[in-house]
Parts: structure tokens; C-alpha cells; sequence
């Protein structure tokens, strides 16, 4: 099943490396597969901007957490391989708008354990796609075989910057840490979840505490999963 397995312009000289990075694949995006109409069809629905926005997308239980108390895996038992698959074909659509996948350090250990050699229906997109990894203590970060993630150490500058400069979508997936920070700072703008039928009970939360106005963009049911996505409204007041 797929969790994120093992869970998913302009660059002038003195550009950020990120943006610089990020330009660099966004002529690649026409070869990505599906169609958003045959997804939207089968009534699940894809944002087709192209503006920049970043999204934390996750798996979570319905109490809200995204890992249980022994393993992040606990609420992918609740999840059939039917549904499974629905989540990947309505990912590799979500993936072909992306301009690249920010990651912490810890997430970074467990992907690149398991992506580079995936027989996973979207881990060519995965593979492909440029990844960043929020870190001040790696000097590198290789990718088996591929393109290796660039470290970056000030995450705060760069997705601001990505804001203001880049296309498409950067894609946040595990990294709850990474995930509470940039909701702290106001640096998501939206929510892609699946919740599973589950109820943990205890573990890590999706998001920090305390308060965040969000507007619900769309609503899916697929059998047994919900997927939900948000705009996140209350978060410039942070963005500095």
C-alpha cells in the first residue's frame, strides 16, 4: 500500500538554489500522465493551477493523527488495495503539477531506502521529480541511481522564496516535524488528506497545536477512504 511508500520561471544568476532547481524541471511536466478530466470523471478531483503553493499532503486517522503510537503504518490497515490503487491514480495527476517533494531528514532515511528501486505504479514520478531535504547536518543526500535531493538548511527562506517565484506545487510528505514548523510560520497554503476509518486513539498529531481557519476546496469518498482537501485562510498574518 501506498503511504508516500514507506508511507507521496524565471532563474536569473544569484537565484536561490531552490528556484533555480525547481525552473529547471518545469519543462518536463508535459509528459506526466492521466488526464485531469477522466480523473474528475470518476469523481475525483485534481487542482489543475499552476500558481505556487505548497501542500502537505498525509494519510490520517480520524481522530487526526498521522502516525499511530507504534508505527505511522497502523492507519494503512484500515485501507483495502482497491482503494490503495485509487489513492496512487489520483496521485500521479496530483505529481504531474509538482514541481518538487520537500522532506525532512528522518522521512528522507526511510524513502530513499524504499523510492530509488519502487515497482510502484508512480514511482518513475517520484523518482524523477526534484526533491529537497530540510537539514543542517547531511552534506548530501543521494537518491540510489537518480538525481540526488538537494540539502537545503534554511527551509523558511526557501519556501518563501518558492512562494513568491516558483510554479506549480511543492509537495510536503511525512516529516511531522517539518509539517508543524512550516504550519507555525504560515508557510502552507493547502491540505490534501485521506483519511482512513480508523481511530487511534494516540500517537502524532497531522498538525500543531492551536488554531487554523481553513476553507474546504473538495470532498471524495472512495469506498472506504475520505479525501479532503483545504485551503489554508489565516496563515499570511505569519508569512513575514
Amino acid at each position: 500500500m501506498d503511504r508516500h511508500r514507506p508511507h507521496r520561471c524565471r532563474s536569473g544568476r544569484g537565484r536561490d538554489l531552490l528556484i533555480t532547481h525547481l525552473c529547471q524541471h518545469t519543462g518536463a511536466q508535459a509528459d506526466r500522465p492521466a488526464s485531469i478530466g477522466v480523473l474528475e470523471s470518476e469523481g475525483i478531483a485534481v487542482s489543475s493551477s499552476n500558481r505556487p503553493r505548497v501542500v502537505v499532503q498525509e494519510w490520517i486517522s480520524l481522530d487526526g493523527y498521522a502516525s499511530g503510537p507504534t508505527d505511522e503504518m497502523d492507519i494503512m490497515s484500515a485501507i483495502s488495495e482497491d482503494t490503495d490503487q485509487r489513492s496512487q491514480t489520483y496521485n500521479a495527476e496530483f505529481l504531474s503539477t509538482a514541481a518538487a517533494v520537500l522532506l525532512g531528514s528522518r522521512t528522507y532515511r526511510k524513502f530513499v531506502e524504499y523510492w530509488p528501486s519502487a515497482e510502484e505504479p508512480i514511482a518513475d514520478q517520484v523518482n524523477q521529480l526534484p526533491k529537497l531535504v530540510a537539514s543542517t547536518t547531511l552534506q548530501s543526500a543521494p537518491w540510489g541511481e537518480h538525481t540526488p535531493a538537494t540539502v537545503i538548511t534554511d527551509v523558511y527562506a526557501h519556501v518563501r522564496q518558492f512562494r513568491r517565484e516558483g510554479e506549480g506545487t511543492l509537495v510536503v510528505w511525512g516529516s511531522l516535524a517539518l509539517t508543524h514548523s512550516l504550519m507555525n510560520t504560515g508557510l502552507v497554503d493547502e491540505l490534501d488528506l485521506f483519511v482512513a476509518p480508523i481511530w487511534l486513539g494516540e500517537g502524532t498529531p497531522l498538525l500543531p497545536a492551536g488554531r487554523v481557519r481553513v476553507e474546504q476546496l473538495s470532498s471524495d469518498n472512495w469506498d472506504e477512504l475520505t479525501h479532503l482537501t483545504y485551503r489554508v485562510e489565516n496563515h499570511d498574518a505569519f508569512d513575514a
